[in-house]
């Protein structure tokens, strides 16, 4: 991962089981959240599938 800071982030993602970490930094997590089940999503991404 780009920045080293974001890895507590995923570990804490991953040990909360979640689906998704929100970010305007997707480009930073890259596609290693991917191998935990995990999608990146923009806030604006994220606010369109709960209206949903």
């Amino acid at each position: 991962m780009r920045d080293p800071g974001d890895e507590l982030v995923l570990e804490a993602a991953a040990n909360g089981l979640a689906s998704a970490i929100v970010t305007f930094n997707q480009r930073d997590f890259g596609t290693v959240p991917l191998q935990f089940g995990i999608e990146v999503l923009t806030p604006i991404t994220a606010l369109r599938r709960i209206r949903l």
